[in-house]
């Protein structure tokens, strides 16, 4: 009896996404791996200064997966870089409602919530901005 595999092909960018998985924060399943394929293009705009191109990339992304906590991350650390603050903490508060204990949202909403008061007062805030590595 012969038995062949049956292989379906993979992207080579979802390939290596995959192959770049954290231990700690696996791809959990496919649609999330093929979101993570805009939102890495969405940080290459980011990296590049364009924060309306990186928003609209992770808004791709949640076309793919709508409850993808990382592209709202994305999209409210982006939405901070244009001072767009209430936006900025809407996204942080949505990725926290997905994973409550989603990476840096916490502290990246205390910094948008900084920075619009200080935008109204005009002084400067404590906190660093942060940024997307």
């Amino acid at each position: 009896m012969n038995s062949a595999l049956c292989t379906r092909p993979i992207e080579a960018d979802l390939l290596q996404i995959a192959i770049n998985a954290e231990a700690s924060r696996p791809v959990p399943d496919v649609l999330a791996l093929k979101a993570y394929l805009p939102l890495s293009k969405a940080h290459q705009a980011y990296m590049d200064g364009q924060f309306q191109e990186s928003i609209d990339l992770a808004k791709s992304a949640l076309l793919v997966k709508p409850d993808f906590a990382p592209a709202y991350w994305a999209m409210g650390l982006s939405y901070g870089k244009l001072g767009q603050w209430d936006l900025a903490m809407s996204n942080f508060e949505a990725a926290l409602k997905i994973d409550k204990d989603y990476g840096d949202a916490k502290s990246f909403q205390k910094w948008a919530k900084e920075s619009q008061k200080a935008a109204k007062t005009g002084k400067r805030i404590k906190t660093q901005s942060p940024e997307w590595y």
